[in-house]
């Protein structure tokens, strides 16, 4: 399926009574694909709602909020783990994650004597404070002899981190950095202290930065004058320990990537009474999580200039987009084949038209292979198209969904609707499995799934997950009579 995250601002939009043309045109475009358009929520939409959610008088409006994003994702989520490092696709409810937030969000939870006390109650009532014991030994790794060389980090660190350098531990690290981050995200002044700060001392312009065509290069020009071969990516102020499982993981870092773009002077965010640092970060994490699907729509440009810059650096295919932009572009573009016909006419269209290469390295004897790049998804799933010729001329064709963004993961409602359609084309598969249902699931989770068999046309076609590269494909073989004993002579999936 093609996956379209939408920003918070859009989703407001969309489940208004009132809704402009633009955002009507939205609202139509994903209900006449709703079968070929999934639109995933993250934990970023919920921190959005959690901002009021301390006033009684907000709960309704929450709660109906909830419910909306509910039905427009199917309860499809996007979530950060900090334990795995990774980020993953989840089913669930999202009154159900709010509520989890809710409960476990506390503004001093980075602060070493909440964590103590957190363990208060519990089967190991003295482990915070042994944890706590250790910080005040551990040094924080800060060296300030380095940083006092530098009079604007000197008088940074003199005014928020005073703890750490009356007593440079890792327990006053921890305490400074609570208060620093409570403050920063209830008085937007910090931020923009910081900010004049770092581009008066590199001297920047961000009118000038703002018109770089490559804003990533452009920045490590200038970073060079700092010297100690300092670029964009060595700034990334979240380097740690690979332990370190809260900064060291691919949303701190994005994170930081994306604070940096603007720190620096890429289309810098104005905040201000309304518009906290807490909106800011929001945004970095509402354009990492977009970064997992094909497109990101958000009514905030500058949101969109830095998220585009970040996915181009990632080597990812995610556009971001207004509204506007993606309804112009991508208006009649989510189509799907509906039948036999149809699905052989666009893979013809494919093998004649589009961009594709010979691939040299293959286990294949005596056979070619060719490599061909679609524009659009076939059955809105596979992205990729291979064609295998052997000596005899026999083809066979295989249709691969190769993750182009962030995602390594599928979500199961996409495999859903993909054997919804395939079942719809090819009608009931060999074997009478039907359609996508919990057995599917845990074959996937003890990788062990048996997929998908039909035979129709000459051809045998099966949907299986390929065993070297992990990716879902969809095969078409000719069917020959050898091929007919070696199929006929497998065993049915067990029920």
């Amino acid at each position: 399926m093609y996956r379209i995250y939408l920003d918070w601002n859009v989703i407001s939009q969309l489940k208004s009574d009132n809704k402009s043309e633009i955002i009507q045109e939205l609202a139509d475009l994903l209900e006449k694909n709703k079968d070929n358009i999934l639109v995933p929520y993250s934990t970023a939409h919920i921190l959005d709602l959690l901002k009021g959610s301390e006033n009684p008088n907000n709960l309704h409006y929450i709660n109906r909020d909830l419910d909306y994003i509910d039905i427009l994702s199917n309860q499809n989520c996007i979530q950060n783990d900090i334990s795995t490092k990774t980020t993953n696709a989840y089913i669930g409810s999202a009154r159900d994650l709010f509520d989890q937030l809710k409960e476990n969000y506390h503004p001093d939870c980075l602060h070493p004597d909440f964590i103590e006390k957190s363990f208060e109650g519990t089967e190991l009532p003295n482990l915070g404070k042994t944890f706590t014991d250790l910080w005040k030994i551990t040094p924080s790794g800060i060296d300030f002899t380095n940083i006092d060389s530098n009079e604007e980090s000197k008088r940074f660190f003199d005014k928020f981190y005073p703890r750490t350098r009356a007593n440079n531990s890792l327990y006053s690290l921890m305490v400074d950095s609570s208060e620093f981050f409570k403050a920063i995200n209830s008085n937007h002044e910090i931020y923009k202290s910081l900010t004049d700060t770092c581009r008066n001392h590199l001297k920047i312009d961000p009118k000038v930065v703002s018109n770089y065509k490559d804003p990533i290069t452009g920045i490590g020009e200038i970073l060079k004058t700092l010297g100690n071969d300092i670029d964009f990516d060595k700034l990334n102020a979240v380097h740690s320990q690979d332990e370190n499982s809260v900064l060291n993981n691919h949303l701190s870092k994005y994170m930081a990537e994306y604070t940096n773009l603007d720190m620096l002077g890429y289309h810098p965010d104005k905040l201000n009474n309304k518009n906290l640092f807490s909106n800011f970060t929001n945004d970095s994490q509402h354009s990492y999580f977009a970064g997992f699907c094909d497109f990101f729509i958000s009514f905030e440009k500058k949101l969109i200039k830095k998220s585009n810059i970040l996915y181009k650096k990632h080597s990812i295919n995610t556009l971001a987009y207004t509204p506007k932009e993606f309804i112009d572009i991508y208006r009649n573009s989510f189509s799907c084949a509906q039948t036999w016909d149809d699905l052989f006419v666009e893979i013809n269209n494919i093998i004649s038209n589009a961009k594709w290469q010979e691939i040299m390295k293959h286990t294949f004897e005596n056979s070619r292979i060719f490599l061909y790049h679609p524009e659009a998804k076939l059955l809105s799933f596979f992205n990729s198209l291979y064609l295998k010729l052997d000596a005899n001329n026999r083809h066979t064709i295989y249709l691969r969904y190769v993750h182009k963004n962030f995602s390594p993961f599928v979500f199961y409602y996409e495999l859903s609707m993909l054997i919804q359609k395939l079942t719809s084309i090819f009608g009931i598969d060999y074997y009478a499995l039907g359609m996508f249902s919990q057995k599917d699931k845990d074959e996937l989770a003890n990788r062990n799934w048996q997929g998908r068999y039909w035979g129709i046309n000459n051809y045998l076609i099966q949907l299986y997950i390929d065993e070297q590269t992990g990716h879902f494909e969809l095969a078409f073989e000719e069917i020959t009579e050898e091929l007919k004993k070696e199929y006929n002579s497998k065993p049915a999936p067990p029920e």
